[in-house]
């Protein structure tokens, strides 16, 4: 399909990697840090207002304002499409993080975390409206083709979120070993402006540090989320009554009620779930 996202270009790693801020820890959400990286500055030369020092948004644009005289425009956006018409009077609420939809998963197969992120774009591709963004007056939604799946990571650098381009049209193994080499880069705080920008979607693997449930806020210009929870063992009831031995993992949502519904994050989680549980069914859909 057409690429719709427009994607920055790469710059060199010793510019706008996380390696100055080696041997101390700043303090910054993954957006800060993002906008940061659009915008060729260094975190660690910029005062954070912070508590303990971190650094916020506004100490970006500030330090913007101080280094060019003004804020520096969004980057150009995509076509865009018109919602359907609402209320005049309606009040658009602050994108915020919303209460978590829980689905268990009780096959007795382990899962690959590849696997979660091969089924999140077939998902993406029957509600498009979760791979979008939209406007801050809510006027105008854009639906992005590509589907540029962010992988939060814990690294000694802080939370940073790198994606995965492309997902939709790329293979198994090719998504494994790009998954790879952005955990590789991660741990060696040498991730890319074009590694860390671009996003259009979020999974947060919180099972890999033995997280369960969470309530994941949603990284802007997104506008939904997902934490993956660690894989348990649990009894559960087959249809004859006996218990067995099942593996569950729990995943919780987040989406911007400004355009999504529960019920369509419901639906998205619900095919999500039925890929993971059918990797046979995941497999015929897949590249």
């Amino acid at each position: 399909s057409e690429e719709d996202v427009v994607e920055t270009p790469a710059v060199s790693h010793d510019e706008h990697t996380h390696q100055e801020i080696k041997g101390q820890k700043t303090l910054a959400t993954p957006a800060v840090r993002r906008l940061a990286m659009e915008n060729n500055i260094k975190l660690s030369e910029v005062v954070g207002s912070g508590k303990d020092g971190r650094i916020l948004k506004e100490d970006i644009l500030s330090y913007l304002e101080k280094q060019t005289g003004a804020i520096l425009p969004p980057s150009p956006k995509a076509e865009i499409m018109p919602p359907p018409p609402k209320p005049k009077d309606r009040t658009i609420p602050i994108p915020i993080s919303k209460p978590p939809v829980f689905t268990g998963k009780d096959r007795t197969e382990p899962i690959k975390g590849n696997n979660n992120n091969n089924a999140a774009s077939l998902g993406l591709l029957q509600f498009p409206i979760l791979n979008a963004s939209v406007d801050e007056n809510c006027q105008n939604i854009t639906y992005k083709a590509s589907h540029n799946i962010g992988i939060a990571m814990d690294t000694e650098q802080g939370l940073i979120v790198p994606n995965v381009k492309n997902i939709q049209i790329r293979s198994i193994f090719e998504i494994a070993t790009e998954l790879n080499r952005l955990q590789k880069l991660g741990s060696a705080g040498q991730l890319s402006t074009t590694d860390l920008t671009g996003g259009t979607f979020t999974l947060s693997n919180i099972g890999s540090i033995g997280g369960t449930y969470a309530r994941p806020v949603i990284l802007p210009p997104e506008v939904a989320i997902g934490a993956v929870g660690t894989i348990k063992a649990l009894p559960r009831f087959n249809e004859k009554g006996e218990v067995y031995k099942a593996q569950i993992m729990n995943v919780s949502w987040s989406a911007d009620h400004r355009i999504i519904d529960g019920a369509t994050m419901s639906r998205f989680s619900n095919l999500w779930k039925s890929y993971l549980e059918n990797p046979a069914f995941m497999l015929l859909d897949l590249k």
